[in-house]
């Protein structure tokens, strides 16, 4: 409809390569607007091609391109009080960095995910998550190691913080449903106390986090 010039909006359209690449100071306030837009369909989250336009075609961004791209979606996402995390990368290195898909692609671009900051608890986005599965499947050892943040030791350390009955614990098999929640940050980071040992209520994960996982066990 953009490309046929179909649509009611009569208001110039703007390239969002020229959003992210153009130094001119008034592609700024443009960036701001297009992302807002993204995070309100998304309910305070949206997932960002960098390098990529909307027909999937590459930007052909070189990392010059790149990193001022990241630096102008930093300064918009503080105007919105939104955070970003980059979750994959081409061609461009480092932890995020899947490599290209082809010999042919030799643009960088990069996936990212964009969150709003939660002004109360009420606007934490809240996902529930059912695991179920047969006896014995790890249901119970792969959430203990999700919501505990730490990895079992072969005879069952991790599942044993989530039993609640003493028949569970004797037995080593949960019998009876119960809830587990994990919280992420803003930047995705996975909320968990900073005292070692020390496990952080329903209530201080809800409060410092932006979206929260209730799991459901089985």
């Amino acid at each position: 409809m953009d490309e046929l010039g179909l649509s009611d909006d009569n208001s110039a359209h703007i390239r969002l390569r020229t959003l992210l690449t153009d130094p001119a100071e008034e592609n700024v306030p443009a960036l701001v607007g297009h992302i807002k837009e993204r995070l309100a369909e998304g309910h305070g989250e949206a997932l960002f091609d960098v390098g990529i336009e909307d027909n999937g075609e590459s930007m052909g961004f070189s990392k010059e391109n790149w990193e001022f791209a990241l630096e102008r979606i930093g300064v918009a996402c503080e105007e919105l009080k939104a955070d970003f995390k980059i979750l994959m990368t081409r061609n461009v290195g480092g932890d995020a960095e899947v490599g290209p898909r082809d010999a042919k692609e030799t643009g960088v671009s990069g996936k990212m995910i964009l969150r709003q900051r939660p002004e109360s608890v009420d606007n934490v986005i809240e996902t529930r998550i059912a695991v179920v599965g047969n006896v014995d499947a790890g249901k119970s050892t792969m959430l203990g190691v999700l919501v505990k943040g730490g990895l079992d030791d072969g005879r069952g350390k991790a599942r044993v913080n989530l039993f609640r009955h003493k028949h569970e614990i004797e037995s080593g098999r949960t019998s009876s449903v119960g809830m587990e929640i994990m919280g992420f940050d803003s930047k995705s980071e996975i909320v968990v106390s900073n005292t070692a040992g020390r496990k952080l209520t329903w209530e201080e994960i809800g409060r410092r986090s932006v979206s929260t996982s209730p799991r459901l066990l089985w």
